[in-house]
């Protein structure tokens, strides 16, 4: 799976950063969505698996966000970001363009 360097959600283009810091001071997380500065960023030196499954993370609180859906429970969209990566790793040729 490719991380891009955006992803529109909803008409909204976030950029994606990845860093050595979190801008929102979030100590035990390991990404983060900034829905004002229209940024998801990732932690940079974790394997490429976690950082993946992060981005997806990401990726529903803004689906959610988008939706207008204002309680965004993380185990529940950990599980949805766990689900959808396992889907895109095990079928991955599905994915690709031909």
């Amino acid at each position: 799976m490719k991380i891009p360097p955006k992803v529109k959600i909803g008409g909204f283009i976030y950029d994606i950063e990845f860093t050595d810091n979190l801008k929102l001071g979030n100590i035990n997380c390991s990404a983060e969505i900034d829905y004002k500065e229209l940024k998801i960023r990732i932690c940079k030196g974790q394997a490429k698996s976690k950082q993946e499954h992060d981005f997806l993370h990401e990726m529903f609180h803004a689906i959610y966000d988008f939706i207008g859906i204002n309680e965004h429970d993380e185990q529940h969209i950990d599980l949805l970001a766990s689900a959808l990566h396992a889907i895109i790793i095990d079928n991955s040729e599905m994915f690709k363009e031909k």
